[in-house]
Formats: C-alpha cells, sequence, structure tokens
C-alpha cells in the first residue's frame, strides 16, 4: 500500500514488480512472434502466447493511467493546484531521451547491421510521413496505414500515451469535483469503448465516401489505441485517493485471486481480441493492480531490490527488446542455427530476455538517469515510481 511514513514521497508497493513483468512478458511473446513474421518455425499459435504481448501493453497503459492520475490528485492536495508546465518537463524528461535515441537508431544505424525479413522497411514508408509521426509521437497513425516499421514497433505505444497526456491534465485540473471527474471518465470510457467493439466486431458502418484503405487505416488506428485501459487506471486511482477504505473490503487476496485468475483465463482462451474479453482483463487488470500495491494483504508480494530493480529497467526493456530480438534472430539465420529445435527456441529466448535487461541496463545508467536526476528538479510530488515513465 502507499507509504505515508515519509510525505514527501509515494511508493507503491509491487508497482515495480508488475511493470517489470509485464515488460518481460512483451519480450517472450514477441519472441514467437517475431518467429513467425520472419517466417520461422514459431510457437504463436498458441492463444495465450499469440495474446500475451497485447495484454502486457493494456497492463501498462492502466498502470501508467493509475500513477499518472494518483500522483496528479496528490500534487493538486498539497499544492492546491496542478503545475501542467511541470508535469510535461517531467514527461518530457523521461521519455524523451530513450524515445529519440531509438528511433534515431531504428531509422539510421540498426538496417546497416541486422537483417529483419517480413518487417515493413522504413525506406517502404514516405519519409516526411513517418519522419513527422515518430518527431510528434504519432507513431501509431503511420503503422495504421504501413504496418510496424522494423526496429520501430513498440514506439506506437508511446505515442498513445503521448497523446493521452495531451489532455489528462487539464481534465484532472478543472475536475475538481469527483463525481464530475468520474462522469466525464464514463462518457469517455463508454464512447471509446463502444467505438472498439463496433470495429472488433465488424459492424461499424463504413461512409460511401471513405475508401476501402483509409477505412481499414482508421479502423486499425482504433485497435491500436487503448485509452480505455488508461481510463480503467485512472478509475483505481480515483478509488485508491478518495475511497481508500473500500479498498481494503473489495480487493481481498480471495479477490485478487479471482482477478489473476480472470486475467490468465481470458489469456488462455482465445477471447482476449473480443470485446467482452478486453472487458474481462480491463477488470482483472484494475484487481491485480490495487490488490497488489495498495492493499495491506496483497497477495502478490513482489518486493525488494531485485524486483524495484526490474522496474527501473522496465521502459528500456519494453523499447529496446524489438532491434535486440531481430538481432538475436538476424544472428541465429547466419550461424544456421536449426529453426525447427527446441534448443534454438530456448537458447532465442535466453538470448532475447537477456540481452534485452542488459542493454536496458546500460541505457538507464548511461542515458536515463542523467535525465532523470534533472527530473528531479520539476517534481512537486516525489514517487517511488518516478524512474519508471511515470
Amino acid at each position: 500500500m502507499a507509504d505515508t511514513a515519509a510525505p514527501e514521497r509515494i511508493h507503491f508497493a509491487g508497482l515495480h514488480a508488475l511493470r517489470g513483468l509485464a515488460a518481460l512478458s512483451v519480450v517472450v511473446s514477441h519472441v514467437e512472434g517475431f518467429r513467425a513474421k520472419s517466417g520461422m518455425p514459431h510457437h504463436n499459435d498458441m492463444e495465450w502466447m499469440r495474446a500475451l504481448g497485447p495484454s502486457a501493453v493494456n497492463f501498462f497503459f492502466c498502470l501508467s493511467g493509475f500513477l499518472i492520475t494518483y500522483l496528479l490528485f496528490e500534487e493538486r492536495r498539497r499544492a492546491g493546484d496542478i503545475d501542467v508546465k511541470r508535469f510535461y518537463v517531467r514527461r518530457a524528461l523521461r521519455i524523451w531521451p530513450l524515445y529519440f535515441t531509438v528511433v534515431l537508431a531504428g531509422l539510421l544505424v540498426f538496417p546497416a547491421f541486422i537483417d529483419a525479413p517480413g518487417f515493413v522497411d522504413a525506406t517502404k514508408v514516405n519519409g516526411a510521413l513517418l519522419w513527422g509521426s515518430l518527431l510528434f509521437f504519432a507513431p501509431n497513425l503511420t503503422f495504421a496505414a504501413f504496418g510496424h516499421v522494423r526496429f520501430l514497433g513498440p514506439t506506437w505505444s508511446i505515442g498513445v500515451e503521448e497523446q493521452f497526456y495531451l489532455l489528462w491534465p487539464f481534465l484532472v485540473r478543472v475536475c475538481r469535483r469527483t463525481k464530475t471527474f468520474l462522469g466525464l471518465m464514463m462518457i469517455l470510457f463508454i464512447g471509446l469503448f463502444a467505438c472498439r467493439t463496433l470495429v472488433l466486431l465488424h459492424r461499424l458502418p463504413q461512409p460511401e465516401m471513405v475508401s476501402d484503405h483509409v477505412w481499414g487505416v482508421m479502423t486499425t488506428l482504433v485497435r491500436l489505441s487503448r485509452f480505455e485501459f488508461m481510463l480503467c487506471g485512472a478509475a483505481a486511482a480515483v478509488l485508491v485517493f478518495h475511497r481508500r477504505s473500500l479498498v481494503d473490503k473489495l480487493f481481498s487476496p480471495v479477490v485478487q485471486a479471482a482477478g489473476i485468475v480472470l486475467w490468465w483465463g481470458v489469456l488462455a482462451s482465445g477471447f482476449a481480441a473480443t470485446p467482452v474479453g478486453q472487458l474481462g482483463q480491463m477488470l482483472s487488470v484494475v484487481v491485480i493492480l490495487v490488490g497488489t500495491s495498495c492493499h495491506p494483504r496483497p497477495l502478490l508480494r513482489l518486493n525488494g531490490k531485485a524486483w524495484d530493480t526490474l522496474g527501473q529497467l522496465s521502459f528500456g526493456i519494453y523499447l529496446l527488446h524489438a532491434p535486440v530480438l531481430l538481432g538475436v534472430l538476424d544472428v541465429g539465420r547466419r550461424w544456421g542455427a536449426d529453426p525447427h529445435a527446441w534448443t534454438t527456441t530456448l537458447a532465442t529466448h535466453v538470448a532475447a530476455v537477456v540481452l534485452t535487461v542488459l542493454l536496458a541496463a546500460a541505457s538507464y545508467r548511461l542515458l536515463e538517469s542523467p535525465f532523470l536526476r534533472l527530473k528531479k528538479r520539476f517534481v512537486v510530488v516525489h514517487s517511488g515510481g518516478e524512474s519508471s515513465t511515470a
């Protein structure tokens, strides 16, 4: 639960661990997904493996919405208002250094050394459109039209988060009454989820004046946007901040266990990409998140230095795993490793995870930490999660 012993810092136990586990889940899932896209033997036909990556990213979105909203609430409580300018400076110092490093390396460096068959080459995309979307944090727009550009796949979710941040601090600042804020979130959630449901069920009528290609891009963009999960995280923040007593009653260890079972059940059943499945995962993520980090009796006790370190590296693990994984697959092809052998599959997974974590550790120490130290100058509410994307 939140640590109030030191008033200047907010810390949620277990949050680092959940973030780190989500990042590693993306890596494991993408090992098989990338093997499939490259035309290699794979295990991506297993329902849980194929859905693990997207579900972990949804977990990221929910967690981000929770922590950002809670810290904004706490800033308003302590300072009387929200300093939006400082908020954006903090976002830039946390996200921009690694994000733009990955973008530049993915466009200018990695293609010269790593072969990635099956993935979209940046040279096949309109240069001005690609660079513009990456510069202004809208890669999801370009990827919806052309597919995920090799080495840059994870950047689409960073764009979604940055787009969410454009309005969110203003909404939290303006909606000072809890009921008003919850009502606005409910309206946004219903509208967004309704659009997603219609797209997933192929029941959204296509206007006659819109071409099939443009319509396909628009519907793909709806699938890529995950604002609903961030809104669920924000709703959890409202509950924890304003109704803390309900957390102890509603999120007992039994309920937490049910949330974990529901999350894995949706994952393994093949319903993760359906409207009902996504609703189930939203509910389960909120239960796991709040129960693990805020309940006095968490079912998952994920504390300790190792978990904290993994959480600190999670942003780097997520952004850097694509080039590492593509490099591992390329080396395996050049060395003539038998793609059908279980030893090759195991070695690919181990190498992808280990090398990604090592690269993320180097990135955190050499690239991200100097900006994180600078970020502290603009922090109003210090958080144990500030080393992450929060």
